[in-house]
């Protein structure tokens, strides 16, 4: 998962927190005027209310804020999960030249749809399927090369 998400998001539960306890503060000022003795001038209450009222909106933007985020996290969770699952059909093998690859572990390798993916991509969580150049295969992601038959060998 990507890091800076993650700190976006810590940062806007902080901010949300923030905009919450102010609006708890200003609440209680409200609260105490009320209260006291002395009634509070009409001005100073509208002034606390406008307060009040800003903290307020300060905390729904950042709820909202945060809500987006977090469905980002989690629909970057459920990718990797996909991925992770994805990658679990695979099984690490040996090519003819003792080239090391990943397989399908459900195919066999006369099957038509057999191939083999980028070993240094798969620890990298990614599937690259590796591309036959001569008596090699070649990762069109990453440029890794692993040696599938010796040179001068004839396929079948």
């Amino acid at each position: 998962m990507d890091t800076n998400t993650i700190t976006d998001t810590l940062e806007l539960a902080e901010s949300g927190l923030r905009a919450t306890n102010s609006v708890f503060n200003i609440a209680g000022r409200i609260k105490s005027l009320f209260q006291s003795p002395q009634t509070g001038s009409d001005e100073e209450m509208k002034a606390l209310l406008s307060d009040l009222t800003l903290q307020v909106a300060d905390a729904k933007l950042a709820n909202a804020e945060l809500k987006d985020k977090l469905t980002q996290l989690l629909e970057a969770h459920s990718a990797e999960q996909r991925t992770l699952a994805e990658l679990d059909g695979y099984r690490i093998t040996q090519t003819e030249a003792r080239g090391v690859a990943y397989a399908p572990k459900d195919l066999p390798e006369d099957h038509p749809e057999f191939h083999f993916i980028c070993p240094n991509c798969y620890e990298d969580r990614k599937k690259a399927i590796l591309q036959t150049q001569g008596p090699k295969m070649v990762c069109g992601r990453c440029a890794t090369t692993v040696q599938r038959w010796f040179p001068g060998t004839t396929v079948v």
